[in-house]
């Protein structure tokens, strides 16, 4: 798999609240890390949802229980990132950071008051291949009533924190370690006092001591410590340790280190001035039961809540509950589900259990129930499955079948037997425009087309790319609400993107050059400057003044629209003159050329 693209760690601009990282080997546009988290929103309503589940007679089970089924998203300070990077790259692009995976547990602020404590168990939130993460709980019915009480003005003061990662490239430098593994984790754990889940900074201070304190040998020139420090323990993440839900009264993310007695005595070396993908932390909070309370005084409990009643559960089958975080616009997709497989279990259960179930948008969510011995633990595999349909016909994929544990089975796109290709266009952007576009690619030397619009009622979708597809690339236009005006991205490879204004170089922080020459006796050239949004009238007119001395200046201003991206100008009027008409809009990308002792 190609590294090309992925955040690089090496060399990171800072920003307020967030960085903007590098894509290694140049490929793409740098990535953006989010400030904070919130409710996800579509077609305006916050992703919140509480289910109570009952069965349909009382005294069979199951027996009621709850789910708190939320979703989340980033929030990207594209406006300050992109004005960040345009000030040493003028006409740069950025994307946000997608993450990779992740836990989110609910807190109570300040003393518990009662918080039950399956409430403040982190769960696990997977990622749709964009910037969307769900998160699926399951609570007892006490727990449900005692959030229906909160979401309708009792007092229940809980925040969510998210703990999230970001695969990239560790940073490269110059030097060799050498070391025996064993002596290494003994040594992290001795300094992290022993904890099962260690702070990534505890594991970054290890690093960053003096070296005759470290129990590995380096060779070469090191002069960055912090840079020594953080690459270690990017390496440390990706060869001998995994991401963890952190204790609760622990605000750093954590991770959990392989035990020594696993990994083996002996001589390692690592190169540091090789690639390694690994994977950064971010920790963030949010209040998702603000969003959900302004919904219910504006609409009622019922926005959020809803009431399921099941048929009974016949005894001996053990449910599964599984949720999938697919984009519920999936062109081409007819169908979408898994089948779980629980091996024959002798001498109590001779044969194996099979069961298939079907995942439906927007919910895709289904309960699947697997007859099981008696006193049995709940061990399966799962495969997932596609009916998908192009202009080659309609075909069946199926996964690998992949080994599970528990009465809970979260999946995501990656789960999939197909690349799916998702898209997702930011409110603000469809405020101004629809949009509509084309994923191509190459498959058994016919070329196809994948056709796709997107607007208010279709803000994500999922384009899915069979095995055997190659050279895909990704088209998209948008088309200004105003009317006339059409802005292009692409043809690119195709890859996931999150859309917003910020994806069309055209929207943001412009800088024009403007140069001029100076013929004759002129000593003076002063111009008028205006953004094609704005106009006279709105009091912006910027004026530029050149001279001998300075006949070059750099103009800046911000277009909050790709469709008017550009600037007027004209030559500056003394106080008896009368204006010159303003030029036709010019574009941004191009540099002001003027001439003072003769015509512009």
């Amino acid at each position: 798999m190609s590294l090309a693209g992925l955040p690089d760690f090496q060399r990171p601009i800072q920003g307020e609240r967030f960085q903007i990282f590098y894509p290694y080997q140049e490929t793409g546009n740098p990535l953006l890390t989010p400030a904070g988290l919130e409710v996800a929103v579509s077609d305006g309503r916050p992703q919140f949802l509480l289910e109570l589940v009952r069965g349909a007679n009382p005294a069979l089970p199951p027996a009621p229980y709850g789910v708190l089924d939320l979703k989340v998203q980033p929030h990207y300070p594209m406006a300050n990132g992109l004005t960040l990077l345009r000030a040493a790259h003028p006409a740069a692009m950025l994307d946000p950071v997608l993450f990779a995976g992740g836990f989110l547990r609910l807190i109570p602020e300040g003393d518990d008051g009662g918080v039950p404590a399956e409430l403040r168990s982190p769960t696990a939130v997977t990622w749709n291949g964009l910037a969307t993460g769900r998160s699926v709980m399951r609570l007892s019915q006490d727990t449900v009533a005692l959030l229906k009480g909160a979401l309708q003005g009792g007092v229940l003061a809980l925040y969510a924190r998210a703990e999230m990662e970001i695969r990239g490239i560790a940073p490269r430098l110059s030097v060799r370690v050498r070391f025996d593994p064993q002596a290494l984790l003994t040594g992290l754990r001795s300094f992290a006092d022993g904890k099962e889940a260690i702070p990534r900074e505890k594991i970054v201070q290890f690093f960053a001591r003096d070296r005759s304190a470290m129990p590995v040998q380096v060779v070469g020139d090191n002069d960055d410590p912090d840079g020594f420090a953080q690459a270690m323990t990017d390496w440390v993440r990706a060869r001998f340790a995994s991401f963890v839900p952190a204790p609760e009264d622990e605000m750093s993310p954590c991770f959990a280190l392989k035990q020594a007695a696993d990994v083996g005595s002996g001589s390692f070396e690592w190169d540091l001035g090789q690639a390694m993908v690994t994977f950064r932390p971010l920790s963030m909070t949010l209040h998702p039961l603000e969003a959900a309370r302004r919904l219910v005084a504006k609409e009622g409990i019922t926005s959020v809540l809803r009431e399921t009643v099941v048929p009974p559960i016949a005894t001996g089958l053990y449910p599964v509950a599984v949720s999938a975080n697919l984009p519920p616009v999936r062109p081409g997709i007819l169908a979408a589900g898994v089948n779980l497989k629980a091996a024959p279990r002798l001498p109590f259960r001779p044969q194996a259990v099979t069961e298939s179930g079907e995942l439906t948008p927007p919910d895709d969510r289904i309960t699947l129930h697997l007859r099981l011995a008696p006193g049995e633990s709940p061990s399966f595999t799962y495969s997932t499955y596609l009916i998908r349909k192009d202009s080659s016909g309609v075909s069946e994929l199926t996964g690998p079948e992949t080994p599970a544990t528990g009465g809970s089975l979260y999946l995501s796109p990656a789960d999939f037997p197909l690349q799916f290709v998702s898209l997702h266009a930011s409110s603000s952007l469809l405020e101004l425009a629809t949009l509509d576009g084309s994923c191509r690619w190459r498959q058994a030397q016919h070329e196809i087309t994948q056709p796709f619009q997107m607007d208010d009622g279709r803000q994500t979708v999922a384009l899915g790319l069979p095995p055997e597809a190659s050279d895909a690339t990704l088209e998209v236009r948008a088309h200004s609400r105003a009317g006339g005006a059409v802005v292009t991205l692409g043809p690119l490879p195709a890859r996931s993107l999150e859309l917003g204004l910020h994806s069309f170089r055209e929207y943001g922080p412009h800088a024009v050059s403007i140069e001029c020459t100076f013929q004759g006796d002129a000593r003076l050239l002063a111009v008028d400057l205006v953004a094609e949004d704005r106009s006279e009238a709105s009091g912006t007119v910027s004026v530029v003044a050149l001279t001998p001395s300075e006949p070059h200046k750099v103009w800046t201003y911000f277009a909050p629209s790709p469709f008017t991206p550009g600037y007027r100008f004209r030559l500056h009027a003394g106080a008896d003159e009368t204006p010159q008409a303003w030029s036709e809009a010019r574009s941004p990308f191009e540099s002001l050329e003027l001439t003072a002792g003769g015509a512009p």
